[in-house]
Parts: C-alpha cells; sequence; structure tokens
C-alpha cells in the first residue's frame, strides 16, 4: 500500500481513491486499485459515464474499519456510491 503524508484540509495535490486514515500521524495509506471499468453513453444533448472502481485490502492480518474515498475532483458530480 502506498503511503502519503499530507495535512488534512490541505490543496495540496489531489490523489483520487479509497485509503485508510490515521488520525496520530495524519497520513493516508491508500488501497491499491485492482479494477477499473468504465461506460459511457452519449445522447444528442447529456451524457452519461459510469465508472466502477475495485479496491483490495492487501492485509492478510488485518481488516479494515473505516475507508475514506477522495474519488472526484470538484466539478464532477456524484449520483450514487456503493460498497461490498
Amino acid at each position: 500500500m502506498r503511503t502519503l503524508r499530507m495535512p488534512v484540509g490541505s490543496s495540496g495535490r489531489h490523489v483520487c481513491g479509497c485509503y485508510i486514515f490515521n488520525a496520530d500521524t495524519r497520513e493516508r495509506t491508500y488501497l491499491p486499485q485492482v479494477k477499473l471499468d468504465a461506460h459511457t453513453t452519449v445522447l444528442s444533448t447529456a451524457s452519461r459515464t459510469v465508472v466502477k472502481q475495485t479496491f483490495i485490502n492487501t492485509s492478510t492480518t488485518e481488516s479494515i474499519n473505516e475507508i475514506r474515498c477522495a474519488l472526484l475532483y470538484p466539478y464532477v458530480y456524484l449520483k450514487s456510491f456503493t460498497t461490498s
């Protein structure tokens, strides 16, 4: 897993993905993305894109209690979000 130290609320580099946040060290440990599916439908006046991303926990000994996600840039609209 990749660890990135970035102050909370920082306007630094925007990184998309799912991560575990350690409040003591203020570090984000990103989960590896193993699959990405995208499908776009274009109509005469609008378009719709469905993106499915799959992330995994690489630890064989620790479960994850909470995951945070930074999946979008400010100008992107999110209609729904699901986990499994």
